[in-house]
C-alpha cells in the first residue's frame, strides 16, 4: 500500500512538469529601416488563458535587459511578437522566452548587415534607360 501510494504521489508530482514545455521554435529578424526585432514563435497551447508565453526578456549588448509580460497568448500554435530595438549590424541580441508553466527557451542572434535593396533597383532602373 506505501508503494502504491507512493507511485501515485509521483505521478501527481510529474504532471504539471509534463504539461510545461518550453516554445518549440523562435526565429528572430530585424527590420533596419524601422529599428524592429521580430520574434516568431511557436508554442503549442490548447487553452490560452490558462497556459501561453508569459514572458519575453531581450538582451542587447551588455544592456539592462528590457522584459515584455504576456497576459495570455494570441494563437494556439504561432504568434510574432515586435520589439523596438537601436541596432547595428554584428550586434549581438539574446532572447529568452518563458511559458507560464515552467518551459523557458533562450536564443542568440547577430544583427545581420542590411540589405540594399534600393540602390539595386535604382541601378537596374539605370541600366534600362
Amino acid at each position: 500500500m506505501k508503494t502504491f501510494l507512493m507511485i501515485i504521489f509521483f505521478i501527481l508530482l510529474c504532471v504539471p512538469i509534463v504539461r510545461s514545455h518550453p516554445p518549440s521554435k523562435v526565429e528572430l529578424s530585424y527590420d533596419h529601416d524601422s529599428q524592429v526585432l521580430s520574434i516568431d514563435i511557436w508554442h503549442l497551447s490548447r487553452d490560452l488563458k490558462d497556459h501561453y508565453i508569459r514572458r519575453i526578456e531581450v538582451t542587447h549588448k551588455k544592456n539592462k535587459p528590457q522584459v515584455f509580460y504576456l497576459n495570455r497568448q494570441t494563437k494556439k500554435n504561432h504568434f510574432k511578437y515586435e520589439v523596438d530595438l537601436k541596432a547595428d549590424a554584428e550586434d549581438t541580441v539574446k532572447v529568452k522566452i518563458n511559458c507560464i508553466k515552467g518551459g523557458t527557451k533562450s536564443v542568440v542572434f547577430v544583427i545581420p548587415e542590411q540589405e540594399e535593396e534600393d540602390n539595386e533597383e535604382q541601378s537596374t532602373e539605370k541600366k534600362q534607360e
